[in-house]
Formats: C-alpha cells, sequence, structure tokens
C-alpha cells in the first residue's frame, strides 16, 4: 500500500495506491477448500514442466442469499462470485511468458415493503491480460503487458411512495479498454533506471432513464415539491496515454534518492486532457535501527470513461484533479 508520495511508475491517482500481485505457492501441488458464513471457496496450483511452469485457479462463490433466506431477511438477498486463474512459463531461463484471468458477478436485491420500496442491482466484471518478461542482461530487463477489461453494470429502482414520491430508475452501462504497457529497467551497483509506455483505447456505452415526482410537502413540510426527468443514452470513447521516467541512485551509502517525471493524456470528453508529474523521493539511514523519508510530487487523477454522473444530469467529463504532496516520514 503506497500511501502518498509514490514514484512515476505509478499514474491515474491522487491520493494512494494498492499495489497487488498473484499468489505462486512454493509447493509443487497445493490444493486448498474453505467454507465460512460469507462464501465457500476452492483453489489448485501445480508445477509442470520439470518445474518451469505453474497453473493456479480459484473460485467462490457467496452464501450470503442461503443465510439470508435461513433467517428469512425482508431487506433482500445479496450474492456474488468471482473466479481467478494464471498461468506462467519460463520459456527459457531469460524469459517468462505468463496469461491470467479474473471474473466476477455480483447481484443484490433490496426491498421494503412498508413502502414500496425495491431495487436491484447486477454487475459483471471480466478482466484478461498476458505479460511477457525478458532478461537482456544481469542488469537490464523489459516486460509487456496486453490487457482487455470488460464491464457492465444495470441498476433498477422503484420507490411508489403514494403522496409522497413516485421514484422510478433504469441504469445500464457497459465499458471495455484494451490496453498495452511496456517497462524497462537497467541497473548498476549505485543506480536503478526505469522507463515506461502505456496505450489504452476504451470505450463506454451509456442508458440512463430516471423519473422522480416529489409531492409538497416531501421531504421536509416546506418543501415545494418538484419533479425530475433525464433520459441519457451516451457513448464517449478515446484513449489514454502515459509515459514515466524515473531514477534511483545511492547518493552516499546512506542516503538515497529517486527523481521521476510522468505524463498522462486523455482524449475522450470535449477537450484532450494532459497532466505532467514530476516526483522526487528521499531516503537516509539515521542509524541502524531509524531511517528518515521525504517526498515531493504532483499527482494527477483523471475521471474514468466508466464515471460519468450521468444520474446527475451530467453529460461531459471533468479535468483530471491535481494533488501536490510533501510528505516527511520516520521509519
Amino acid at each position: 500500500v503506497h500511501a502518498g508520495g509514490f514514484t512515476a511508475e505509478f499514474g491515474d491517482r491522487m491520493s494512494a495506491v494498492i499495489e497487488a500481485t498473484s499468489l505462486r505457492p512454493v509447493a509443487d501441488q497445493y490444493y486448498e477448500l474453505g467454507l465460512s458464513l460469507f462464501h465457500a471457496n476452492a483453489l489448485a496450483s501445480q508445477r509442470f514442466a520439470a518445474g518451469r511452469g505453474q497453473w493456479l485457479a480459484a473460485a467462490r462463490r457467496s452464501n450470503l442469499d442461503e443465510i439470508a433466506d435461513l433467517v428469512d431477511a425482508e431487506i433482500g438477498e445479496p450474492s456474488y462470485s468471482d473466479a481467478f486463474a494464471r498461468l506462467d512459463y519460463a520459456i527459457t531461463d531469460a524469459t517468462r511468458a505468463s496469461l491470467h484471468m479474473l471474473v466476477s458477478a455480483d447481484r443484490a436485491d433490496v426491498q421494503n415493503d412498508d413502502r414500496h420500496e425495491t431495487a436491484t442491482a447486477t454487475y459483471r466484471n471480466s478482466y484478461f491480460w498476458g505479460t511477457l518478461e525478458h532478461d537482456f542482461t544481469a542488469a537490464t530487463s523489459a516486460r509487456a503487458i496486453v490487457s482487455y477489461t470488460d464491464v457492465a453494470g444495470h441498476r433498477e429502482g422503484e420507490v411508489n411512495d403514494p403522496g409522497n414520491v413516485v421514484g422510478e430508475a433504469d441504469d445500464e452501462r457497459h465499458y471495455d479498454v484494451f490496453g498495452l504497457k511496456v517497462d524497462g529497467s537497467h541497473r548498476t551497483e549505485r543506480w536503478l533506471h526505469r522507463f515506461g509506455l502505456e496505450w489504452r483505447t476504451m470505450a463506454a456505452d451509456y442508458d440512463y432513464r430516471s423519473r422522480s415526482l416529489f409531492y409538497p410537502g416531501y421531504p421536509a413540510p416546506q418543501s415545494p415539491g418538484g419533479e425530475v426527468e433525464r433520459d441519457e443514452t451516451l457513448a464517449p470513447s478515446g484513449s489514454h496515454v502515459a509515459a514515466y521516467v524515473t531514477s534511483r541512485m545511492l547518493v552516499t551509502d546512506r542516503l538515497a534518492a529517486e527523481v521521476g517525471l510522468r505524463w498522462d493524456e486523455q482524449t475522450y470528453g470535449v477537450d484532450a486532457d494532459d497532466q505532467w508529474g514530476p516526483r522526487v523521493n528521499l531516503a537516509y539511514e539515521l542509524g541502524d535501527v531509524t531511517r528518515l523519508r521525504a517526498s515531493w510530487g504532483r499527482y494527477q487523477q483523471f475521471q474514468g470513461i466508466n464515471e460519468l454522473q450521468v444520474e446527475d444530469g451530467i453529460d461531459e467529463f471533468f479535468p483530471a484533479q491535481k494533488s501536490d504532496h510533501t510528505i516527511l516520514g520516520v521509519e
């Protein structure tokens, strides 16, 4: 977890970054079964080709809907399921390849018979990516990632509170992203240089409807009442391009510094939105058990193509948000 002051390798976020890697069991064979009030899960992994390759598969299914039936819950039934799979193989001692898949589905049914409120939300997420890594020398390496993302969501709602509010809503969204990312690094005894390029093309579909009729005196006695009607059908598309370069150096035996620069640009929306982000990080060993840290940088977070606020009547993307971090720390 990078709570702030992260280096130029990371972009699209201005507050924090969670960096995650998939599990790689050490054993040649590994199996796991689990059962809880939340879900049932299974995981299996095996090595093959004399240890050069390994596959892993994991899946979960929620038990929340059964628990809701058991306790006769009137609020509704949430459910979810997901699966992850990975296949990696060392083609040579210097070249490694892997394929990954992560899919999930969620559904939530909410009811309130007291005033006839009901809502249904379903979500589907699919992520696929392949990675190719190569060590040109003991000091120079590179990595390429090809990815595809497909996400869809559908939300329905109804209030129908006689004399107060009518309600209704029907929100259907879908977006997909194809991406290519290339990273490289070169290290010496006192230097580590890293650089990278990223390109993503993306498209989204919004099909939103809404109707809200508020009667006078609701929700407050002095409320004059009102009516809101929206019918937004939008299909934005565009691309995101990014590049970064950063160098980490051992200035002295106790002082390490990293200086980097990142550039991002998005082409969807009314105008292209580009950002520059310089970054500086310092670490100083005050003693054998104490380390001082300092960092400064500019960070941007642009609005994702799936984050258009059509429910609020907004049909254009906002400019990227910007944040300057100045952080001092003691370990």
